[in-house]
């Protein structure tokens, strides 16, 4: 943890070499609360879908009632991807899906279904960017993890940046549990998504840029310190968390 400690404090310092002068604001997107219900076996039969062969149709019929979608209309959404979950080590089964609403390509629903005792456990968790790599076991092997993004966001859309919270599975679902993964996750995947945005800006404001592109570097540094941040509080939350070990 020292380290990681080290190397967030060493970035944070930089950073605030360069904007200390700049007035951009940071802001993050609201992700809201997500959607948990049980459900019957009864009623994932009359959506038609099958948790070991799942169609589209079943998936987004199954989606629009446990996100009480009242306008939903199957030609304005569709299933972008979706995955097989298993969780409990192995003992528990589950479907994973990112759906696109209103025939946009950037995926912001994630819905679960897991089998639940005599019937299924659905929730929705709000997302952005969603990508198959997000659904996977980063602890431990037959339990599945989630990453939900959401953007932190100081110049165009275009170049947005993304904060990851994880997500791992208890009792009532699918629970943020960030902090666990500190030092399998944060330290080396994250930290190098800044890593690359900071040299990215730098060589942009080192460089013969516009004022429009130094603004936009200015923003992307802001970016990096917000997640930096961020990495901080996780690491002074974290104190050898079991999927660390």
């Amino acid at each position: 943890m020292k380290t990681a400690l080290l190397v967030v404090i060493a970035g944070l310092s930089i950073i605030s070499a360069v904007v200390a002068s700049s007035v951009v604001a940071t802001r993050q997107a609201d992700v809201e609360e997500s959607i948990v219900q049980q459900v019957t076996s009864e009623q994932v039969g009359k959506w038609g879908l099958d948790i070991g062969k799942p169609n589209e149709k079943a998936i987004l019929m199954a989606w629009a009632e446990c996100a009480k979608i009242e306008d939903f209309v199957v030609p304005k959404c569709s299933v972008d991807s979706f995955k097989k979950i298993q969780l409990s080590g192995g003992k528990r089964g589950g479907l994973a899906a990112f759906i696109n609403r209103n025939s946009t390509s950037d995926p912001v629903d994630l819905f679960i279904i897991v089998e639940s005792g005599k019937g299924f456990f659905c929730q929705q968790l709000k997302t952005q960017r969603g990508q198959i790599e997000d659904i996977a076991d980063l602890a431990k092997p037959g339990t599945t993890d989630i990453v939900v993004r959401s953007a932190i966001q100081s110049g165009s859309h275009a170049n947005a940046f993304y904060w990851p919270d994880i997500y791992s599975w208890s009792d009532k679902g699918f629970v943020k549990n960030s902090p666990a993964f500190l030092q399998s996750y944060y330290v080396p995947i994250y930290l190098e998504q800044v890593s690359e945005r900071m040299e990215h800006a730098t060589e942009t404001l080192n460089g013969r840029a516009t004022e429009t592109e130094r603004k936009e570097a200015l923003a992307m540094l802001k970016d990096c310190r917000e997640g930096l941040n961020r990495v901080l509080s996780l690491a002074k939350e974290s104190h050898a968390t079991p999927a660390d070990k």
